[in-house]
């Protein structure tokens, strides 16, 4: 059953995503260009080899390799990452400056609790954790118009494809980008509201 919707899921992604003829926001443009279809030998992917897993998440090089173009695209000084385990090891992998300060919500789930805001929000979803629009809305009491929200694992099972439909839908979501594999969540306020599926 599970083979079944994630093919199906697949083919309708592919069929529907857009080229970068179809991207007419700015903002948009400029990340598929210089970030998604950045095809780039960076220095930092050497790492990739070391670290073939993030905690108890194994990522395929190709979205591991997405993940530090991001990081070096938004230049996050706080990050917050969940869904990773209790011994992650994402720092080495993302080569990230000593000055970033990363938190995860595993070690520490009290950390929504307190105030401050965090510049990338990272979150691996699996079967047995599927955020809900409630724990959503929590997220965004700690973000600020710059912030990137990354989920991981969007269609990994119908119930977190209909979690991601209904992130993607707030109230304060601008713009949203389906790679599939991986989302990302935009809060700007000078954006018009968009939906982009694009393929890696």
């Amino acid at each position: 059953m599970w083979k079944n919707f994630h093919f199906r899921s697949f083919i309708y992604h592919w069929y529907y995503s857009r080229s970068k003829y179809d991207i007419h926001s700015p903002f948009v443009y400029k990340l598929y260009v210089g970030v998604l279809k950045d095809n780039s030998d960076h220095e930092e992917y050497r790492l990739l080899k070391e670290e073939p897993s993030l905690g108890k998440v194994m990522v395929p090089v190709k979205y591991a390799r997405l993940l530090v173009r991001l990081a070096k695209h938004f230049h996050p000084g706080k990050i917050l990452i969940s869904g990773v385990g209790k011994e992650p090891k994402f720092p080495a992998l993302f080569h990230i400056p000593e000055s970033c300060r990363v938190f995860y919500e595993d070690s520490d789930p009290g950390i929504l609790n307190e105030s401050g805001t965090f510049d990338m929000i990272i979150i691996f979803l699996d079967t047995e954790h599927i955020y809900s629009p409630e724990y959503f809305s929590g997220i965004m009491q700690h973000i600020h118009n710059d912030s990137v929200l990354i989920f991981y694992n969007i269609h990994g099972s119908r119930e977190i494809a209909e979690a991601w439909k209904k992130i993607i839908h707030h109230p304060s979501v601008t713009v949203s980008i389906d790679l599939f594999y991986l989302g990302l969540v935009f809060c700007k306020e000078e954006l018009t509201r968009e939906e982009f599926m694009i393929c890696l």
